[in-house]
């Protein structure tokens, strides 16, 4: 197995609540931070926001050479994630993340495009979830 990268990547984000179906009713807006151990290959994350909401996990990103200067790394991720603000849509503190970003770099800034669904994967009803739709700046260090 891979060792965990080191390579640390910083990103300032703001998440727009997604409302997939008339279950999604709470906005959960917010601005964001996260600090990534690297932006390719296997890493761990950690996401603090303004929605009382924070993640953490890992993620792996695979990244591709669009020419000598710029390069697109697609970056799946999951972990587990809290709350101190339960609801409908989240009725346990703690659930489960899941998503991917979308990252163009030149040289060390990134901007970026993140997909994230938080739930309790069925612990306990309902298990709506939230999705967030989330745009971000980066720079790898």
């Amino acid at each position: 197995m891979a060792p965990i990268c080191l390579a640390p990547f910083l990103i300032a984000g703001a998440l727009l609540t997604l409302h997939p179906n008339a279950s999604h009713t709470t906005d959960r807006d917010a601005a964001y931070v996260e600090i990534q151990s690297c932006r390719d290959g296997l890493g761990a994350h950690g996401l603090a926001s303004t929605a009382d909401f924070y993640a953490g996990g890992i993620q792996y990103g695979v990244s591709f050479a669009v020419s000598d200067a710029v390069t697109v790394t697609l970056q799946p991720f999951v972990g587990g994630s809290v709350t101190t603000r339960t609801e409908r849509q989240l009725p346990l503190g703690a659930q489960f993340e899941t998503g991917v970003n979308a990252i163009v770099s030149y040289g060390g800034w990134s901007i970026g495009a993140k997909w994230l669904h938080a739930s309790n994967a069925g612990l306990k009803s309902p298990n709506i979830g939230v999705d967030w739709l989330g745009v971000f700046v980066g720079r790898q260090f």
